[in-house]
């Protein structure tokens, strides 16, 4: 079934791409000293891309086995969101963030087994 829009190619990009769009995010740190930052929005791609690159690949007993690596996913995904962060953006850095810190910018970070956007099933003709 082939279906024609009425959308000009631009409308259709506008709906389909992300818009490039910022939202601030305030962190607020121990003490009380707050931090605002400019956070993107995930394109689709972003939260697989991040996920491929948080498995190692170790051996045991001579087996290759993958393991998820849970802080490599958050750091990835907080690389893609954070936008201009007045702070290094490291693995290095990320590593020592305190925790009450850390338990903020998980509020950025999408369930990594969950899917983006539920498939719905197509009708069968």
């Amino acid at each position: 079934m082939t279906t024609k829009s009425d959308m000009t190619l631009e409308e259709i990009m506008q709906e389909l791409t992300v818009s490039g769009d910022t939202f601030p995010f305030e962190l607020t740190f121990p003490g009380g000293k707050t931090l605002t930052l400019d956070v993107r929005e995930l394109t689709w791609t972003d939260q697989s891309d991040a996920f491929g690159k948080s498995f190692i690949i170790t051996l045991k007993e001579g087996q290759p086995v993958m393991e998820y690596q849970p802080t490599t996913f958050r750091i990835e995904i907080l690389k893609k969101r954070l936008v201009k962060p007045p702070f290094p953006l490291t693995e290095a850095v990320l590593r020592q963030i305190k925790p009450e810190v850390g338990a903020q910018l998980d509020a950025l970070v999408p369930d990594p087994f969950s899917k983006m956007v539920e498939a719905q099933a197509l009708p069968k003709d």
